[in-house]
């Protein structure tokens, strides 16, 4: 059994950060924004996988990061994250402020990695995109978890939805 100490390293040396605001260096080219924080140049395999997931990534890989769209730049903070292999990945509301048809690339891709094993914390005011990614619902209010629910349950209870988020489904 691990210790509580060799389960923190364990956490920290594995999980990523995709922040909110996407976090990229402008002045940087995507493939510098990619490779920044690699001891070392990717394995080709990793290299391939991550521009082979975002072709975006691949045609613009030469281009400043600081000229790419929001959505653009929200692809390359999560593929940088990816560059590492992460076993779980904190991700701070993702699709804020990004344009319905990268909303959905970004939603396929979050939901593809999640079905690879890696797992994926999602925090997001958008709650079409939660209910439809995450697999427990954890609801907060003035930083305390007021309510706790599978994505099946909250759907199927309108009226939980309505009095802690005001919203209708």
């Amino acid at each position: 059994m691990r210790t509580l100490d060799n389960a923190v390293h364990h956490w920290c040396v594995t999980a990523r950060h995709v922040p909110q605001g996407r976090g990229i260096f402008p002045n940087l080219t995507v493939e510098e924004n990619l490779f920044l924080g690699l001891r070392k140049q990717p394995e080709p395999a990793i290299d391939e996988h991550i521009y082979s997931r975002f072709p975006r990534l691949t045609e613009r890989r030469h281009q400043s990061a600081g000229t790419l769209s929001g959505g653009e730049q929200q692809i390359l903070a999560l593929g940088r994250c990816l560059m590492r292999s992460p076993s779980l990945i904190l991700m701070d509301e993702p699709t804020e402020g990004i344009m319905p048809k990268l909303v959905n690339e970004i939603r396929r891709e979050i939901a593809a990695i999640a079905s690879r094993g890696v797992a994926v914390l999602l925090i997001e005011q958008n709650l079409r995109t939660a209910l439809k990614l995450a697999s427990r619902i954890y609801l907060m209010e003035k930083g305390v978890i007021v309510h706790e629910a599978t994505s099946d349950r909250l759907t199927a209870d309108p009226s939980t939805i309505h009095r802690y988020l005001g919203v209708s489904l």
